[in-house]
């Protein structure tokens, strides 16, 4: 496989510097890169398993829902509070729609440890990230955006 590297420019707060813990033999490339790779095998190992009513229930309940972390006020992730938006969304008949508990379901999420979250949420934006999937049946859509389906 062919590999392009692509040229960005990228502006890191003193606090993600810090995070990525720099090898001064590495240099900031080589350290983002390996970084990303290691999230990115994290959360793929982190997916958990749910039925495919479950799914549906929680990537219809985060369309929309702001994923980035904001920086303004500090560090916030939404990763973290993502179950919230399930709960809520039961008082729109999410439960009833996908025929699911949408509070149980909510539950599970907020018990999730926090690499589980960010694995659920990264399913998510993959899901709505691409409209070409949604022509698959919603199972394969949900395969095809990294989520795991129980039997």
């Amino acid at each position: 496989m062919t590999s392009t590297a692509k040229r960005f420019t990228v502006h890191l707060p003193a606090h993600a510097l810090d995070a990525l813990g720099m090898d001064p033999d590495q240099g900031l490339s080589g350290r983002i890169t390996e970084t990303a790779l290691r999230y990115r095998a994290l959360l793929d190992d982190a997916v958990p398993t749910l039925t495919e009513g479950q799914w549906c229930a929680v990537c219809d309940a985060l369309n929309g829902y702001w994923l980035l972390m904001e920086s303004r006020d500090g560090w916030s992730d939404p990763v973290r509070t993502a179950w919230a938006n399930v709960a809520d969304a039961d008082g729109d008949g999410l439960g009833e729609k996908w025929n699911v508990d949408a509070l149980a379901l909510a539950k599970t999420l907020q018990a999730m440890p926090y690499v589980q979250q960010a694995a659920v949420c990264d399913v998510v934006r993959r899901f709505w990230k691409h409209p070409e999937l949604h022509e698959l049946a919603t199972a394969d859509t949900l395969r095809q955006a990294g989520a795991r389906l129980a039997d």
